[in-house]
């Protein structure tokens, strides 16, 4: 296979796992009820803390009124809060809340049970090499796109 069609191959395979895990594949938390950008979202706010809105969608790498319309929708489920800025009330700062965390851990919790039955055929240095090449390619396109 040539490098063009390798690297369509990749591109193509991304965009199919990433509906996979966001659809009728079982990645899609049915018993919690989150889509895949907002399970990024309740991440995000978790693993940072507090963040103004476009600063989530930044991290997250969405658009500010993409992010604002899930964090809206989130706000109304009650998953997260959004406060003002102690020392400068303008600055709204979108908190998660405990019902968030409780719902982003059973997530988490059904995610990672559908992974371990997707990759249970793969050997654990495979998993290893897989995550490595993740984690640079993601740190690659935000640097690049940063």
């Amino acid at each position: 296979m040539d490098a063009d069609a390798l690297l369509d191959e990749i591109g193509a395979g991304a965009i199919l796992m990433a509906r996979m895990m966001n659809g009728r594949y079982g990645l899609g938390s049915s018993s919690t009820d989150l889509a895949l950008p907002h399970y990024l979202l309740l991440r995000t706010l978790r693993d940072v803390g507090p963040m103004r809105v476009s600063d989530v969608a930044e991290s997250c790498g969405m658009k500010n009124s993409a992010a604002s319309m899930a964090l809206q929708t989130l706000e109304d489920r009650e998953l997260v809060r959004r406060e003002h800025d102690a020392s400068d009330r303008r600055v709204v700062h979108v908190t998660l809340s405990e019902t968030g965390l409780a719902r982003l851990e059973e997530a988490e919790q059904e995610r990672r049970e559908a992974m371990r039955r997707y990759t249970a055929t793969l050997p654990p240095e495979d998993l290893r090499v897989l995550a490595r090449v993740m984690a640079t390619l993601i740190e690659t396109m935000a640097a690049e796109n940063g």
